[in-house]
């Protein structure tokens, strides 16, 4: 069963002088031509004032104005680039995952087609198109009338996207394009089996030491006990699909991937890793749960 949990990613985009003049009125008859002649030129030179003034800020405003545009234009040039880069990067591939209610999805691209599906039987297909926030869904292909708009991130380096920030996918080879609908019902499968390990614990024996998994609905926690009463821990974030489960790091980098089968009544968890070396754990009571490390000793006889 098959689904694969990785998150991702993210991008982004960012995008008065008020002077007082005045004058001392001219009190004074007798110099009034004066005063007069002298507010002449004072006027005059408030005015070549205010004009270069003016001159200056036109200049500094249309050099502001040349600033931004320009800006504007790289950013967008670079944002433009980025998206055809991403675009070009998701065409032909397949995504399949599930959100922490276990709803599942699976996303399909193929040239200008995108087919877009739930486990509910819902599906939307269309033509696609992108931003470095959203996936957009046309009926036509000329991008005129919108079916859906999702919220997404997406992070190449750890292959992570996310749907509705809470959808996590993983890029799959073992479905085509023609095989979304099949897909999404298998992860629908999958994630059942997932929803049942959420909150058990499980152990397995082998030569001197006993390994323990506590598994919640985001983790998975494996605690190693040796025969000496040593013990290690290790933590991982999980997901499952029909065939694995994956572990990854904080980051969502992929530590690992293991074949998973459950029994018919859940009591046994086979995992086997890709080296084909296979562990049947058993799942623990409560009882047994509570103190792991000690439970764990007493089947190896520590």
């Amino acid at each position: 069963m098959k689904k694969t949990l990785i998150s991702a990613l993210a991008i982004m985009l960012a995008l008065s002088a008020f002077t007082a003049c005045g004058g001392d009125d001219s009190t004074s008859y007798d110099d009034s031509a004066d005063a007069e002649n002298a507010a002449e030129v004072q006027d005059a030179e408030y005015d070549s004032s205010d004009d270069t003034d003016e001159a200056d800020t036109e200049e500094d405003t249309e050099e502001d104005t040349e600033e931004d545009t320009e800006a504007a234009d790289e950013s967008t040039d670079e944002l433009g680039d980025a998206v055809q880069e991403l675009a070009n990067a998701l065409d032909g591939t397949l995504w399949v995952g599930m959100n922490p209610d276990y709803d599942c999805y699976a996303l399909g691209f193929n040239g200008t087609y995108v087919y877009f599906a739930a486990n509910d039987g819902s599906s939307i297909e269309g033509y696609w198109a992108i931003s470095d926030q959203n996936l957009y869904i046309y009926s036509d292909e000329a991008n005129t009338e919108q079916l859906a708009e999702i919220p997404w991130s997406y992070d190449s380096e750890n292959s992570v996207l996310v749907l509705n920030n809470n959808a996590v996918m993983a890029q799959t080879d073992s479905y085509s394009f023609d095989q979304a609908a099949e897909a999404v019902q298998q992860m629908a499968a999958a994630c059942k089996v997932g929803e049942y390990l959420q909150g058990t614990y499980w152990a397995t024996v082998g030569e001197g030491s006993a390994e323990a998994l506590h598994i919640t609905d985001s983790t998975l926690e494996a605690v190693t006990v040796e025969s000496d009463g040593s013990a290690s821990t290790s933590e991982f974030i999980w997901g499952i699909d029909y065939n694995n489960i994956y572990l990854y790091d904080s980051d969502y980098a992929l530590q690992g991937a293991l074949d998973w089968q459950i029994s018919d009544d859940g009591s046994a968890l086979q995992l086997t890793t890709p080296d084909g070396i296979a562990s049947i754990y058993t799942q623990l009571t409560e009882e047994e749960a509570d103190d792991v490390v000690n439970y764990m000793l007493s089947l190896i006889g520590g």
